[in-house]
């Protein structure tokens, strides 16, 4: 079941933070463009849907999109999402875990930030695929690595 549900997820990004509306696949279209350079066409997002009950103020949405690719190319740009405009400004996306690979990630990112803590000269960040992730060894300081 659980490997049924992590092969469901895996084409679906959840965005967080974007004002209710009519017009979800709008804002959803205007971002993946932004991200894109308009790449990613419309038929590619199959569905947008709202989580959550109605009664909280800017739910969740569900983006099913149509394959992986579409996905992963939207995810590599993500960092584009700086540049948006003020309307859209503080909106992020993100991959639709499960409840077993989100408390993976918790964990994973919490051993980041103990080894973190002890590393000295150096900062631990978890980087990967979703489910797949690892934890990485980067220098804290540009000029420590030059010294060495």
């Amino acid at each position: 079941m659980d490997r049924y549900n992590i092969k469901e997820r895996e084409q679906n990004l959840v965005h967080f933070r974007l004002a209710e509306g009519d017009d979800d696949k709008e804002h959803v279209m205007r971002i993946f463009n932004h991200l894109t350079r308009s790449e990613v066409a419309e038929k590619a997002v199959v569905k947008v849907t709202r989580l959550g009950e109605k009664i909280k103020l800017n739910r969740p949405l569900l983006i099913s999109l149509d394959g992986v690719e579409s996905k992963n190319f939207i995810m590599d740009n993500v960092s584009r999402m700086k540049s948006l405009d003020d309307v859209l400004k503080g909106v992020w996306l993100s991959h639709d875990l499960s409840n077993d690979q989100r408390d993976e990630l918790k964990k994973l990112i919490n051993d980041a930030k103990m080894q973190e803590s002890v590393g000295g000269d150096f900062l631990f960040r978890v980087r990967g695929p979703p489910g797949r992730g690892k934890i990485v060894k980067f220098w804290r300081d540009q000029k420590l690595k030059e010294k060495v």
